[in-house]
């Protein structure tokens, strides 16, 4: 058990101009738990997490974080009232440790200091996204009076609804609200605002895909932008109104093929149906068959898709062309890809591509990938080496790859 002195102490420690001395400051907070907290005042620990402490270069210890956090397991010994100040004198990653204060109390009144800070004029323009789930204990039951019952969230709801379209925000919201609506929870006023925002961000963004559609690169089809759009319609599919999946059909009939994959997936999963001629297009399509089998299979629906597209050689294909256009590989799909054969003993498919010009790879003529067991290429050209050299330096630089760093 701690003394008050000793917080002041490492407080103290936290500004020497010393790394060493900072460095055992923060060694010492991480050997605190709850336990050992019992005998120092809350608030006084809630104020240490509002000053603000040099940083240690190259390292991620957050101090004031890290003070803030010791309290997750002792919500209720300080008021909200308390809290919401110390929000408001907090750097980034303190404050959001604090608003997860707020919401561990699971209680009315957490909630409404919530809803309270984010409808702050100018707050959630200075406040960073949230980087782990906040919000989810705020799903759970409250048993802060003795029985359990479900919050009231419609408040917070209609301010969740207009951080829907707040980027970095969109995915967490999507989710947080996405549970709220399953659950029965999401009514009124508040269900309208949040189906409104969400049909019209997700109406946004398919018709900036199908404006940049058979551009190279397709900016707006970006990892981001797709995830972003997947999380509006697992949102949007939540709802159960015939008129209000009309955004998720936009989807369906992109231009883009790979928000059409999200279309299909979100359709299917509210059991909606889906014409069999659209899933043909996207099986046929390389640069989509493994993404729509992978969201059918995890739904137990991949039978949607004809059997003759879902052979192993077909997914193997897709799958090296999902890889090779990623921002980090070619960037976009190959222009040209033949199937080579089986390497058995690694049950691998083999397939030579190439680019054209003016890409940067395209002097380099075919290059060998594999994809099955595992998926990779190298970018060496095919005819530097034989097959078994081939695999054998795709297999080292998977090893490589995975390895974790030293």
């Amino acid at each position: 058990m701690l003394a008050g002195t000793e917080l002041q102490e490492v407080k103290s420690l936290l500004r020497q101009p010393h790394l060493a001395a900072r460095r055992v400051a923060v060694g010492i907070i991480s050997s605190w738990d709850a336990d050992s907290l019992l005998g120092v005042d809350p608030l006084e620990l809630l104020a240490a997490a509002t000053e603000r402490y040099p940083s240690i270069a190259h390292e991620a210890s957050r101090p004031a974080e890290q003070l803030a956090r010791l309290l997750w397991n002792r919500p209720h010994s300080v008021s909200t009232a308390a809290v919401v100040d110390s929000v408001l004198q907090a750097d980034q990653h303190a404050r959001w440790a604090m608003i997860r204060l707020l919401v561990l109390r699971q209680d009315s009144q957490g909630v409404q200091a919530v809803q309270f800070l984010l409808s702050m004029e100018g707050f959630v323009d200075v406040l960073t996204p949230p980087s782990y789930a906040v919000f989810d204990p705020l799903l759970q039951y409250s048993s802060a009076e003795g029985h359990e019952e479900l919050l009231d969230l419609s408040a917070l709801a209609k301010e969740f609804a207009g951080l829907l379209i707040r980027p970095g925000w969109t995915c967490q919201v999507a989710g947080f609200l996405q549970q709220v609506q399953q659950d029965g929870r999401l009514e009124g006023t508040a269900r309208c605002q949040v189906l409104a925002s969400a049909s019209a961000l997700a109406s946004t963004i398919v018709a900036n895909c199908n404006a940049a559609s058979g551009q190279r690169p397709a900016v707006d089809s970006s990892a981001d932008t797709l995830q972003t759009l997947t999380c509006l319609a697992s949102l949007l599919a939540s709802f159960h109104g015939a008129d209000e999946h009309s955004p998720l059909y936009r989807m369906l009939g992109s231009a883009d093929p790979l928000v059409s994959v999200i279309g299909v997936v979100a359709l299917i999963d509210c059991g909606l149906s889906v014409g069999a001629d659209r899933i043909e297009v996207l099986a046929r399509d390389p640069r989509t068959l493994a993404s729509l089998f992978r969201e059918l299979d995890a739904l137990g629906a991949s039978d949607f898709i004809p059997l003759h597209y879902r052979t192993s050689r077909n997914l193997a294909l897709s799958e090296l062309v999902e890889w090779l256009s990623e921002e980090s590989e070619l960037g976009r799909p190959p222009d040209e890809i033949e199937w080579l054969g089986t390497w058995q003993q690694e049950d691998l498919e083999l397939f030579r591509f190439r680019m054209s010009a003016p890409h940067w790879s395209c002097q380099r003529g075919w290059m060998i990938g594999v994809a099955g067991a595992w998926t990779h290429s190298c970018y060496f050209a095919e005819d530097e080496m034989t097959t078994a050299e081939h695999i054998q330096n795709l297999q080292l630089a998977v090893e490589n790859w995975q390895a974790p760093p030293r």
